[in-house]
């Protein structure tokens, strides 16, 4: 039996349209994180450079711009001062103790003023709340296990001047 000439099968359309979403998905910017490249990239916020793993965030902004962060505390500062989360697309924070990334929605966090942050917002981000837990039943001074709703609904402020004591990155 013909098809019928000058049309192609279905198949071959259900092909090409795959490949067409394919190729156009392809365009926008990759879902996920992004190397950071410490010592070099610096912070959308307070502009230093960005040097410690463990306390690096970064976001895409729905138009497809990046934004990497030195500390968490970075990261809220600038989503409250550019229109809030409805520009975020996604962000990421890295494990305090895995240096992994992890969606900022899914993460647990610590507000551990023993712990001093690049920019001095104590704050580190865990995989879960239990891992978050975990840290702060070993710490000497009090602290905060939070959520990221947790974390939305407090105003944070830096703690600086004093020297760090995280360690190497």
């Amino acid at each position: 039996m013909s098809r019928g000439r000058g049309r192609p099968a279905a198949g071959v359309l259900a092909a090409g349209w795959l490949m067409l979403a394919a190729w156009l998905g392809g365009c926008g910017p990759a879902a996920g994180p992004v190397p950071i490249h410490y010592g070099s990239d610096r912070c959308a916020e307070c502009h230093m450079l960005i040097v410690h793993r463990r306390f690096a965030a970064q976001l895409l902004e729905r138009d497809g711009r990046r934004e990497k962060f030195d500390d968490l505390g970075c990261l809220l500062q600038w989503v409250a001062a550019h229109g809030g989360w409805g520009g975020v697309q996604a962000a990421w924070v890295k494990d305090y103790r895995t240096r992994r990334w992890l969606p900022v929605q899914q993460a647990a966090y610590v507000y551990d003023p023993g712990v001093a942050s690049p920019m001095g917002y104590d704050l580190l981000a865990f995989r879960s709340r239990a891992a978050a837990a975990a840290v702060m039943d070993r710490q000497r001074e009090p602290g905060l296990v939070l959520s990221f709703a947790g974390l939305l609904h407090r105003r944070w402020q830096p703690h600086l001047p004093r020297p760090m004591r995280t360690g190497s990155g």
